[in-house]
C-alpha cells in the first residue's frame, strides 16, 4: 500500500489494522445471530454476500498511480536484507514462537480427559 498511496500511508495502514478488530468483533456476533436463527450456515451465507459489494467496489475503482512510491525490492536487495542480524533474530523469534504455540496447542489435543486414566 505504501507504493500506491505514499502520502496517506499511515491512515491506510490504520484502516487496514482496524479491519482486524472489526472482523474479530463482528465474526462471533454474526455466528451467534446465525445460531440463534437456527442454522450456523447463515453466517457463511452472510459472509459470502458481504464480499459482493467489496468485489464490485474493487472492480470499479480507478487504478492508483505508483508515482512517488519506493523502488521495488530486487532479489539482490532481499539477499542483503536477509543477512542482517536483526532480521535473522526476528525471523528466528517468529519461528520459535510459532513452534511453541503449535506444539502447545497440539499437546492440548492429546491431553486425556478427566477420569479416562482410571479405566
Amino acid at each position: 500500500m505504501s507504493h500506491l498511496y505514499p502520502h496517506r500511508r499511515g491512515r491506510l495502514f490504520g484502516y487496514y489494522d482496524m479491519m482486524w478488530a472489526v472482523g474479530a468483533t463482528l465474526g462471533p456476533l454474526a455466528v451467534t445471530i446465525a445460531l440463534w436463527a437456527g442454522n450456523w450456515r447463515f453466517a457463511y451465507y452472510a459472509l459470502g454476500a458481504s464480499f459482493l459489494p467489496v468485489v464490485i467496489l474493487i472492480w470499479y475503482l480507478p487504478n492508483p498511480s505508483v508515482d512517488g512510491g519506493d523502488d521495488p525490492l530486487t532479489l539482490a536487495e532481499l539477499r542483503r536484507i536477509s543477512r542482517n542480524p536483526a532480521v535473522l533474530v526476528m525471523a528466528a523469534g517468529i519461528l520459535f514462537s510459532t513452534g511453541v504455540e503449535g506444539g502447545y496447542s497440539r499437546g492440548l489435543q492429546r491431553t486425556p480427559k478427566v477420569g479416562s486414566l482410571s479405566r
